[in-house]
């Protein structure tokens, strides 16, 4: 019993000592962009000191062995290592609620290739028109637009862009609607933070029952909204109606004239990362049934 409580103790130790920069981070274990990665939460039981003392030693090594560069992820419960890593040259690249991540590049003579975090923000919004041919609008509580306008919003994580746009509708009007097709999207290069963006998607979409269709407002972000008749909404004076949403529905007119489904979604599984479904969206000439 003695031997095996001291095989297991060894171990123990072992394990904890090889939990170092340079074995968590061997340099055959590059990425695509000549990388290592490092994780906090495996080197947690390291004081400061030796911390810095390892990155330092790990730094020379990474070098001669032509390391171009480290990804720190660096967990909320370890971020007395930040100020160390800032330090030793490490940059902030992105952060999420339970960690950040940072950077490093090493060769001197070539400008970094790492990718930068996403930049850009999808957004979602729904044309929604009954079997009346009535068109869902709303307005909000508070924003630098107060007039009426398609729902949407942001897409959450996870989300295709059907998907976001339905969630957006039903959150803001209560109506249950499917996508049909993209009519269009417009990008803006400038968001509320820093050298961000947005692209904003606007989904034809249909009501999934035409049975259930009383509009019931979120009390929190809609002030107003209703199913309007094209007249209804082409009697909107401009300061009520956008010029762009007027834009938008010639698009719509186009469309719907043209008879083709248009611009609609496949779902395949992804070349690139296993288990993951991609989407395509893809110009269908086919009529519309």
């Amino acid at each position: 019993i003695r031997r095996v409580y001291r095989q297991i103790s060894s171990l123990n130790k072992s394990q904890l000592e090889d939990q170092s920069f340079l074995n968590m981070a061997l340099p055959r274990q590059k990425d695509t962009y000549g990388c290592v990665s490092a994780d906090s939460s495996k080197i947690r039981h390291l004081s400061d000191e030796d911390f810095t003392s390892e990155l330092k030693a790990a730094l020379d090594a990474w070098k001669t062995s032509r390391v171009r560069g480290i990804w720190f992820h660096c967990d909320r419960l370890d971020s007395r290592f930040i100020p160390i890593l800032v330090e030793q040259g490490f940059e902030f690249h992105h952060a999420q609620p339970q960690y950040c991540s940072l950077t490093r590049w090493l060769p001197e003579d070539v400008s970094s290739t790492l990718p930068k975090y996403p930049h850009m923000h999808i957004g979602c919004g729904g044309i929604v028109v009954d079997a009346e041919g009535r068109f869902l609008l709303m307005r909000e509580k508070k924003g630098h637009y107060l007039g009426w306008k398609f729902p949407g919003g942001l897409a959450d994580p996870n989300e295709n862009i059907y998907e976001s746009a339905s969630r957006e509708v039903r959150e803001e009007t209560g109506i249950d609607a499917e996508g049909v097709a993209v009519l269009s999207f417009r990008q803006v290069n400038a968001a509320q933070w820093k050298n961000t963006g947005d692209i904003y998607f606007l989904i034809v979409m249909r009501p999934k029952d035409e049975s259930k269709k009383e509009v019931t407002p979120c009390t929190v972000e809609a002030a107003d909204a209703k199913w309007m008749t094209r007249s209804e909404m082409d009697d909107l004076p401009n300061e009520l109606f956008h010029s762009t949403l007027r834009k938008t529905l010639a698009t719509y007119d186009k469309w719907l004239e043209s008879g083709s489904k248009g611009l609609v979604v496949e779902q395949s599984d992804s070349p690139i990362r296993r288990h993951v479904q991609m989407y395509t969206f893809a110009v269908d000439f086919t009529p519309r049934i």
